[in-house]
């Protein structure tokens, strides 16, 4: 189980297709916290500031690829390359992290 999952007693149904990609994303946060360096922590954070707005409402259910590649040419168009990037980042981050609390909760069973 990772650091955050053994903090917060995380379960998978604390982390399912129900959870808004916003609390993924403060969850991803609070994860790469102590694990990252201040300057790349920031970085982070600064992405899901901006990002949290444009996708944070949706659920995990709902995130499909489609639409994350929809929302990630939504951000360069609007933005730039850069900035897609790092959402591109912080996405890969707190989707990878919700695979490893799913993973968890099954070995537990």
């Amino acid at each position: 189980m990772t650091d955050i999952a053994a903090q917060h007693a995380l379960s998978v149904e604390a982390v399912g297709p129900h959870t808004t990609m916003g609390s993924l994303l403060d969850l991803w946060i609070e994860d790469r916290s102590g694990q990252v360096s201040t300057q790349t922590l920031r970085i982070y954070l600064d992405t899901v500031r901006w990002l949290a707005p444009i996708i944070g409402g949706i659920t995990v259910g709902e995130m499909t690829p489609a639409r994350v590649k929809k929302a990630l040419r939504k951000i360069e168009q609007d933005r730039s390359s850069a900035p897609a990037h790092s959402a591109r980042v912080a996405l890969n981050g707190a989707t990878a992290l919700r695979r490893t609390l799913r993973a968890a909760g099954r070995s537990r069973r």
